[in-house]
């Protein structure tokens, strides 16, 4: 064989190779390409489940930390109510709770009011010569209607304390607001004089000008305070109430009822006006 025949079978062995090394190559990647595939799969999704998991943790821990100090606060709060609505406590509760004297219109709680129609009647009689010669008596007379009004003032001391479920209010005393409301429109006026005497109309005068001076001692008389002594007891009885219910005290395993008694009541003295708890399905 000659030099240029070996020379070209040499080539032509190393052309027929090189495919048969492409195609061994060729194999082995498709030999590894599962197993690689899957193993970056189950990486990434380790490395993502990683991620994941450590975020998770930390939104509980949050979530768990914040749950805790909610709760926490509420337990407080429940505590700090339920501090403020002791025995030896309910009564600067309530007393921070009323509004300040200075406020205008606040430093009173209007109670009740009484119309009633109030005479005033008036004699003079004049004698002459010893007594022996009489010229007369004058008389006048006016009946008028008056409206009383009376209040108590909240920045008058104040005792609240607790028997079982039941709110016990010492008050400040009634005070009749002054001057009475004297309705002058509907006033009637009678004089008449004696057949020697030419007063009436001073003497008239007179009397309609000592009217308010005399109302207001029977605004503050015994016998018109207790004619308004309920209606002022269920008032501030009301007034209790309302507060309670602000403090979301008023329900039933809380206060059923408040009584009230009045400073200038005696301690004996028997309250039959009170506030009691209504159930809202009643």
């Amino acid at each position: 064989m000659s030099e240029a025949e070996k020379q070209s079978s040499e080539e032509s062995q190393v052309v027929s190779t090189a495919p048969l090394a492409a195609n061994r190559h060729h194999s082995r990647f498709d030999r590894w390409r599962w197993p690689i595939t899957l193993f970056l799969s189950v990486t990434i999704l380790c490395v993502a489940g990683y991620f994941i998991f450590a975020r998770s943790q930390t939104v509980l821990s949050e979530s768990l930390s914040e749950s805790f100090r909610v709760a926490s606060a509420l337990s407080q709060k429940a505590e700090d109510v339920a501090e403020r609505f002791r025995q030896g406590t309910i009564t600067r509760t309530f007393t921070a709770s009323l509004p300040s004297v200075e406020q205008a219109g606040s430093g009173r709680l209007e109670l009740a009011t009484l119309d009633s129609t109030e005479r005033f009647k008036t004699k003079d009689q004049l004698k002459i010569w010893w007594d022996y010669v009489s010229l007369g008596t004058t008389t006048s007379e006016i009946s008028v209607p008056v409206t009383y009004r009376y209040h108590l003032k909240l920045g008058d001391p104040w005792a609240l304390s607790i028997s079982n479920q039941t709110c016990l209010v010492t008050a400040p005393r009634i005070r009749p607001t002054l001057p009475p409301s004297i309705h002058t429109g509907r006033m009637e006026k009678t004089t008449k004089n004696g057949w020697g005497r030419f007063n009436a109309t001073d003497q008239l005068e007179d009397l309609e000008k000592s009217m308010t001076a005399t109302l207001v001692q029977f605004a503050d008389d015994d016998d018109r305070l207790a004619l308004v002594r309920e209606e002022a007891r269920k008032t501030v009885a009301s007034f209790v109430k309302n507060w309670l219910l602000k403090e979301d005290q008023w329900r039933e395993d809380r206060f059923h009822n408040v009584i009230v008694r009045f400073q200038d009541e005696p301690e004996e003295s028997t309250i039959t006006e009170t506030v009691s708890f209504v159930s809202p399905s009643d």
